[in-house]
């Protein structure tokens, strides 16, 4: 059964949420499954609820703690699953200096994210693909290093085929997203493999 612990309305994240997803904007409902291992009932989330649930895993992985879970987030197209990581790579970033890594599948993905991010004011935000020059991979990865970007968008074979150490410099990493997950296995074997060593 999903346990979020004690209900949090994701209150300590409205103000980013406001920032950039405009002034009137508040959490939607998300219908899920409550215990899907076992039964088909359906329990009502809020973004904010799932979305303060993230920040408080990543905060207790980078406290060192043991004490911290994997999420595995489905919905349907349209549902807001990106606020689901975007919002807390957001505020991880501004409160603990780290840098949430997400791994799209494809370059028109990761171009749709990163420019709907930055046309909500986020500027904290590249994206690593063979679309760029090397002088444009560089300066993205100047910027993950000096503290300027905190969000980065990559393929996995980026990510299998470059050290962490040259991507975050001394950085460290607040959450690790993998977008459209179902793609691992759905394309994982055969026809994109280092999806499958993700």
């Amino acid at each position: 059964e999903i346990q979020l612990g004690r209900p949090k309305d994701g209150a300590r994240l409205l103000p980013l949420l406001r920032r950039h997803w405009g002034e009137k904007a508040r959490f939607r409902k998300l219908r899920m499954y409550a215990n899907p291992d076992s039964n088909n009932k359906m329990r009502e989330y809020s973004q904010g609820e799932i979305a303060d649930f993230t920040v408080t895993q990543s905060e207790n992985a980078l406290r060192g703690s043991e004490d911290y879970r994997d999420i595995f987030i489905t919905a349907p197209t349209g549902a807001g699953k990106s606020l689901l990581f975007q919002l807390p790579a957001l505020y991880l970033a501004q409160e603990h200096h780290a840098v949430t890594l997400v791994i799209e599948p494809l370059i028109a993905l990761m171009r749709d994210q990163v420019n709907s991010l930055r046309q909500r004011g986020a500027n904290n935000v590249v994206a690593i693909n063979s679309d760029l020059t090397y002088g444009e991979r560089q300066a993205a990865y100047e910027r993950i290093g000096d503290g300027s970007a905190s969000i980065l968008y990559l393929s996995p074979e980026l990510l299998l085929s470059t050290s962490l150490k040259d991507i975050l410099g001394n950085r460290q990493i607040a959450l690790v997203v993998i977008d459209e997950v179902h793609t691992v296995t759905s394309w994982g074997q055969e026809f994109r493999p280092d999806y499958w060593y993700l």
